[in-house]
């Protein structure tokens, strides 16, 4: 009988041992579990929503191209024999651009040429003609219609004599091509030797500072574009500004809009023939209440959900969107200004459910 209390002694001690066990690993268990709640809590920010301008903008893609230009083409068949005018040049009026030569045109001149050194001969002659006829027709030996016929004959061969020199004007104009008009020569399409048949195109004139964007688009349905400002983006990173001056009637063929885009950054910055793209601001949502993207959960649905911070946890509230820029949402329905919204850390208030109830940090 004396064993019995040793042995209830070991008994107690091994459940005493066996309870601190248990309890000291239950302890660390719950407080790694308020740690983990607490770090998460720790992950949640609030803020209050702000108001921020919303762009409704349009986008396009385009190209910028002279208004004003001038296409030298050839008035006659030839060959090219010098280009007279530097590449990307400013020319001024009257400034010789290219000159044409070949066999044809050399012997065309040559020619006319001919035909007019013997018509001058002619025409000498018949002067002196219609001199000694005046003169005998005075002395009463001739007769007054061989005196007229003399004068028409002088007549028709000065007729003559001006037509061939307007031919070799013709031609002269035609073998030297000169400006129109002052601009820049650009587009030059052929190089000395190059044969070339009338009306070939040889290159182009262009007025400077006279540039537009060509632009495409597909706007909204009804949208007002006329007028309206527009950000031109080029392939440096350079944004320009510019406004819409005319909306072309016809569509492209895949059914987009084309603009022209005017303005003094365009002719300053832009060359012909550049591709640029840029948006067109067709409205603008004043002062709308907004959010951070992140502060933004969507379920299964697509619906949109905030959290609002209230007295007693987080609440999951339904809200409505509208516009977003950098980074920001415009929110159209579901909270006001005063509601205090989770803004970081919201989908670990949406995928962790925490027994329904959403624990404000102390």
């Amino acid at each position: 009988m004396k064993r019995h209390p040793a042995i209830t002694f070991i008994i107690v001690l091994i459940i005493a041992v066996g309870f601190t066990a248990w309890y000291s690993r239950s302890l660390s268990s719950r407080q790694r579990q308020i740690s983990a709640t607490m770090s998460r809590l720790n992950l949640i920010k609030t803020s209050l929503p702000q108001h921020k301008d919303f762009n409704i903008v349009a986008y396009f893609v385009g190209r910028a191209e002279v208004r004003n230009k001038v296409i030298i083409t050839a008035l006659e068949a030839g060959t090219i024999s010098s280009v007279d005018a530097d590449d990307e040049a400013v020319v001024k009026k009257g400034t010789l651009l290219f000159t044409l030569g070949g066999v044809r045109i050399k012997a065309c001149l040559a020619s006319i040429e001919q035909k007019i050194k013997s018509l001058k001969q002619q025409v000498a002659l018949a002067k002196n003609t219609l001199s000694r006829k005046q003169q005998a027709a005075e002395q009463k030996i001739v007769s007054l219609d061989e005196l007229d016929k003399a004068k028409a004959d002088l007549a028709q061969l000065n007729a003559r004599l001006k037509r061939a020199a307007g031919q070799l004007d013709v031609l002269e104009t035609a073998i030297h091509i000169y400006a129109p008009m002052s601009g820049i020569f650009t587009q030059r399409r052929v190089s000395i030797g190059q044969k070339v048949e009338k009306t070939d195109v040889l290159a182009e004139i262009i007025a400077p500072n006279d540039l537009r964007v060509a632009a495409t688009l597909f706007p909204p349905e009804n949208a007002q574009l006329q007028g309206r400002t527009a950000a031109i983006h080029t392939a440096s990173g350079k944004t320009l500004s510019g406004v819409v001056t005319s909306v072309l009637p016809q569509r492209t063929s895949a059914g987009g809009t084309t603009v022209w885009i005017k303005g003094n950054d365009i002719n300053r910055q832009l060359k012909a023939g550049e591709t640029i793209s840029g948006d067109i601001l067709l409205a603008t949502h004043k002062k709308a209440l907004a959010l951070p993207e992140k502060a933004l959960v969507r379920d299964e649905q697509e619906k949109t959900y905030v959290f609002v911070k209230q007295a007693e946890g987080y609440t999951k509230q339904k809200v409505q969107t509208g516009l977003s820029s950098d980074g920001w949402v415009e929110i159209l329905s579901g909270l006001t200004e005063a509601d205090e919204v989770v803004t970081e850390g919201a989908y670990e208030l949406f995928y962790r459910d925490f027994n329904k109830v959403y624990k404000v940090a102390d």
